[in-house]
């Protein structure tokens, strides 16, 4: 791992043990031998007499040219353009490697989005089918306990507003000196008789309108457990389905959003690869247009040393 040349004071520190072994540090923190030898070749530059040590090394030659001829600010914008390419290969090939995967998930989620598609529950339907289906359930009772209770209230004979007639109509027939003090008994029969009328129309109402629908009846408890059975098969409960279905629908959109990534990763697969190519064949150009100033350069600093049968 290559180190950077700390910016102040640098201490490199090994230590042999009698047994062979070393251990080495960079500013007291613990490093590796090759560390510290990747370091220090920045720090010491050995001179011989024919050559430069540090020319020897052929990793160092396109730095060296790079600096000598202003390409250093190319170079890395290269290198970062390759990093793009390579980080966006290897996006490409995980989505691929995935598709198949993926393809079973979204073929699974279709499925079932069709299926609740069929259903079509809208929601706060199923409340509105429990209540409608306890209604229909119960109209023979209803209609029939009604019925009675309108009987209760009008039949001529032991009727509740046949009974307050015939109060009212005896009190009613007092002398005149009791009449005043039967006053407020005589109001709160005659009221009385209003509100037994007034039930008696609402008992009729109410029996109009209920209906004995068995068909009906059937449609609504097949249809509940229509919704029933779904939900135990997705394993919610059944107020949640509506919830459940708009969830499967984004995550289909989703995955199918996927093939649209898979599409513009391999675009951008392809203008990194263009781009690579254009700027590292321009580079690749200027480098070799450096090389030959650079050669030419040396020669003459060859020959000015006394070396003018040396080739570079």
């Amino acid at each position: 791992m290559a180190r950077e040349l700390p910016a102040d004071e640098c201490l490199l520190r090994r230590v042999v043990t009698a047994n062979g072994r070393s251990k080495a540090w960079i500013n007291g923190h613990p490093v590796t031998i090759a560390d510290l030898k990747s370091l220090g070749e920045q720090l010491i530059q050995i001179h011989g007499q024919h050559a430069h040590q540090a020319l020897m090394r052929e990793e160092t030659h396109l730095a060296l040219l790079d600096d000598y001829a202003g390409l250093r600010e190319r170079s890395q914008q290269l290198a970062e353009t390759f990093r793009e390419w390579r980080n966006v290969r290897r996006r490409l090939k995980k989505l691929s490697e995935e598709g198949s995967e993926v393809e079973a998930k979204r073929q699974l989620l279709r499925y079932q989005v069709e299926e609740l598609d069929q259903l079509g529950l809208a929601e706060g339907e199923l409340q509105t089918l429990e209540e409608e289906q306890h209604t229909l359930a119960h109209a023979e009772e209803t209609l029939r306990e009604t019925q009675f209770a309108a009987d209760c209230c009008e039949s001529d004979e032991g009727g509740a507003l046949s009974l307050l007639n015939q109060a009212y109509a005896h009190l009613s027939a007092l002398p005149g000196s009791d009449k005043g003090t039967l006053a407020n008994t005589l109001t709160m029969l005659s009221d009385a008789r209003i509100q037994v009328e007034e039930a008696a129309s609402e008992l009729h109402r109410l029996a109009s309108t209920t209906e004995l629908d068995p068909e009906r009846l059937a449609w609504v408890e097949e249809r509940m457990g229509d919704v029933h059975r779904i939900a135990r098969k997705h394993h919610v409960a059944p107020e949640e389905i509506c919830a459940l279905h708009a969830q499967l629908k984004q995550e289909v959109a989703q995955l199918e959003a996927s093939d649209d990534d898979l599409e513009a990763l391999s675009s951008q697969v392809a203008e990194y690869r263009e781009r690579y190519r254009s700027e590292a064949k321009q580079l690749t150009e200027a480098r070799q247009k450096a090389a030959v100033r650079l050669g030419k350069e040396v020669q003459q600093q060859l020959a000015f040393l006394g070396h003018g049968q040396s080739a570079f």
